[in-house]
């Protein structure tokens, strides 16, 4: 057997039976990714919206900087005659909603710091890359 012949033999594409099922399984893999890739640009997109728009609509008195703690209100006799329970309970579900309501606010104050904006940003820009190796993959 001489080189040419070797050479010859790597050269012809073998044919198989199963070839249409697997152009089917491939073709179905790359739509997947495609999806998945154009999904987590669109994603991206709107998280990095989302940050945009927080950063120039500011609600005024949701930072905790300036927010004030809230008061609750005191029931009177006529409250408690009619629920049957005191007002010391009152008093604390009503601090409690006021403290969870605050705490609401520390999730818009994070979203507004510059470590919230870097992380998004690396991700949106890893995301991006890794559409363009791809994209760069396909047209090899």
């Amino acid at each position: 057997m001489k080189d040419e012949d070797l050479y010859n033999l790597f050269q012809t594409p073998m044919r198989f039976d199963d070839e249409p099922a697997f152009q089917a399984q491939v073709i179905r893999r790359l739509g997947a990714k495609n999806w998945l890739r154009q999904g987590f640009i669109a994603l991206a997109g709107i998280l990095g919206g989302l940050y945009a728009l927080m950063q120039f609509v500011r609600v005024p008195g949701l930072s905790p900087a300036t927010a004030t703690p809230a008061r609750a209100a005191s029931s009177d006799a006529t409250f408690e005659a009619g629920l049957g329970f005191g007002r010391e309970l009152a008093d604390v579900t009503a601090r409690w909603v006021a403290l969870a309501l605050s705490k609401s606010t520390d999730y818009l104050a994070f979203a507004q710091s510059p470590l919230f904006f870097w992380v998004s940003f690396s991700l949106c820009m890893s995301i991006v890359g890794l559409y363009l190796i791809n994209m760069r993959e396909e047209g090899i």
